[in-house]
């Protein structure tokens, strides 16, 4: 047990260290979009196979839409996960989840996350953390580590300001 919990203070700091880099990043720019603007909007993807070994942790990645510079914030935490000696399939698993715009669907997901009792929620975006924080809000696990979100106070999720 006091294995996972170094596995896991090891992988939040490495994500925290990533949050502040990614915060002084430039924008980037946006490519030409290859997706469809269809309504649908219930993707989500698995990183590594169904059938992880159970002792890894597990990462749960949610964010609200594909865009260049959200799926740049994502993958910016896969690659510091990485490079902390975190790679995925073999000393973490990462779920990935896209609510394609949709809302209602991002409580659908952070509620999978913490029905499959995930070791860390990564959100990209403010709905994202919202519908993170109000699956996990009453319950001591999972934390969250959150990026591409202006204001965490004035999106309800930080109890002051300065938070």
């Amino acid at each position: 047990m006091q294995k996972k919990q170094a596995i896991l203070a090891r992988l939040l700091f490495g994500l925290l260290a990533l949050v502040l880099v990614t915060a002084c990043v430039a924008p980037v720019a946006e490519a030409p979009s290859t997706s469809d603007d269809t309504a649908a909007a219930t993707t989500t993807e698995t990183t590594t196979e169904e059938s992880a070994p159970a002792d890894l942790p597990v990462v749960g990645m949610m964010k609200l839409v594909s865009h260049p510079a959200l799926d740049a914030e994502q993958q910016g935490v896969k690659d510091a996960l990485k490079e902390a000696g975190f790679v995925d399939g073999e000393t973490v698993t990462i779920h990935e989840a896209n609510a394609e715009g949709d809302i209602p669907t991002l409580t659908t997901i952070a509620q999978q996350f913490v029905d499959d009792e995930v070791d860390l929620i990564v959100s990209t975006t403010t709905p994202a953390l919202q519908a993170a924080y109000n699956a996990t809000k009453d319950l001591e696990a999972p934390p969250i580590v959150f990026n591409a979100v202006t204001s965490p106070y004035d999106a309800g999720v930080a109890a002051a300001a300065d938070d």
